[in-house]
């Protein structure tokens, strides 16, 4: 009897160090489980705040300068589209920004910028930085006349700039060609300095 006691003591305390045990490792696993949901927490405010440097559409305007007719020549035809900052800080804006082209009851054209050759997409470029009251250019060039004898020309009514927070439209009413069954009418060069070289 005395022998089986001791037994049963024995295996009672090996019961109760195990469940101390699994305590102390349940109650880790939960310290750490929190730090990682803390550590998410700060990681996406700190996202929340180096979203506030972008351009929303409400820093920006936008106009076109031909530049008197720097672009004009064999055909060819382009602008820049300028923006600029309107507000009291600077902000970023991506360094290709989505531009689009509207008809005249407002549809969307099937006209699209040109992709460079041996490129199936755009190199990763870095956001551009516009101090507040300052100016930068997109380069816009395309074909102006039907120099592909293919009958594919349009004349879009409006230009499109996507932007955070909403879009920007200028009246355009500029015809642009393309070869027969291409939808890729111009070509636009990266966010740079408002310049009167043709890139």
């Amino acid at each position: 009897m005395q022998r089986g006691c001791c037994f049963l003591r024995s295996t009672s305390a090996a019961g109760v160090a195990l469940i101390v045990a699994m305590t102390l490792s349940a109650s880790a696993w939960a310290i750490s489980e929190q730090a990682i949901s803390e550590q998410a927490k700060s990681e996406q405010a700190t996202t929340v705040l180096d979203n506030d440097i972008v351009c929303h559409v409400a820093h920006l305007n936008a106009r076109f300068d031909d530049k008197e007719g720097l672009f004009e020549g064999a055909s060819q035809s382009g602008t820049l589209l300028i923006l600029r900052n309107i507000s009291a800080r600077a902000c970023q804006v991506n360094a290709m920004p989505v531009i689009s082209f509207e008809g005249a009851v407002g549809q969307q054209l099937a006209v699209f910028r040109k992709v460079p050759r041996g490129m199936r997409q755009d190199p990763i470029l870095s956001p551009v930085t516009v101090a507040a009251g300052a100016e930068v250019a997109v380069q816009l060039r395309w074909v102006a006349s039907d120099a592909f004898d293919g009958n594919n020309c349009v004349t879009p009514e409006k230009v499109v700039v996507t932007l955070l927070g909403g879009t920007l439209r200028l009246p355009f009413g500029r015809q642009m060609c393309a070869a027969s069954g291409d939808t890729e009418f111009f070509s636009q060069a990266p966010v740079g300095p408002v310049t009167n070289e043709v890139q």
